[in-house]
């Protein structure tokens, strides 16, 4: 259940305290090794907003990597062109970013004519790349086996 949508960290934990400073009138540890009770109070805490989230209709939103769409048949050319902005941007360290993209619209946007038209286009160039590739190797006689 995504209760707080952010990709900082620092700001969940953030937001997560003051929330619960708002109803329990106290404050979170910075730790809790020696405060169990507290623990087990946020376990509970998180358990019933999740609950109650549910109940007033909110619901898990799956998100994927790009990874995830490459191996749905997505590229960075189709990417740039339907979807160029990242619903979320995670810092990974070391200048590096990682890019989830909204599950749902992804999934409408794959029904769209323009992917499907792009997909398509990109399986025929790889039919005919390996048409011809084929017709070289049968053209020489030569099997792949052999480098010239």
């Amino acid at each position: 259940m995504n209760l707080y949508d952010s990709s900082d960290m620092r700001y969940v934990w953030k937001k997560v305290r003051s929330d619960y400073k708002k109803e329990f009138k106290e404050k979170l540890p910075k730790r809790f090794g020696k405060h169990l009770e507290h623990w087990n109070r946020l376990n509970n805490w998180i358990e019933l907003r999740i609950e109650r989230s549910v109940q007033e209709g909110g619901k898990d939103i799956p998100y994927l990597n790009k990874s995830d769409l490459i191996e749905r048949g997505w590229d960075n050319k189709i990417l740039e062109r339907i979807y160029p902005k990242p619903d979320k941007e995670v810092y990974l360290g070391r200048g590096r970013y990682a890019y989830y993209y909204n599950g749902n619209t992804v999934a409408e946007l794959e029904d769209s004519e323009e992917f499907i038209e792009y997909v398509a286009a990109k399986l025929e160039r790889k039919r005919s790349r390996e048409a011809r590739k084929r017709a070289r190797e049968g053209k020489d006689g030569f099997g792949s086996e052999f480098i010239r």
